[in-house]
């Protein structure tokens, strides 16, 4: 992969959550009031590892965070 595909999608990405941070993480959103939107993305994609932000690209946003919480509870009801 290029550094330019990588520069694309990454800009991809910020453009999708501009449009709908409801996608991000509650603890994220509720950053927003005090750091703004856009400072907020940027941390949030900078914090992604490189195969979850591939995946969040590749595949269908809403569909990444429903499997984030089927594994969320998955993990409580294994430590429960």
């Amino acid at each position: 992969m290029s550094a330019e595909q990588v520069r694309s999608w990454l800009g991809q990405l910020f453009e999708k959550l501009c449009q709908k941070p409801e996608l991000m993480p509650g603890y994220f959103r509720r950053l927003v009031p005090e750091h703004g939107l856009e400072r907020t993305i940027c941390d949030y994609i900078a914090g992604m590892t490189d195969r979850f932000c591939i995946k969040y690209q590749l595949f269908d946003l809403e569909a990444t965070r429903r499997e984030n919480t089927y594994l969320r509870k998955l993990l409580e009801e294994d430590s429960g």
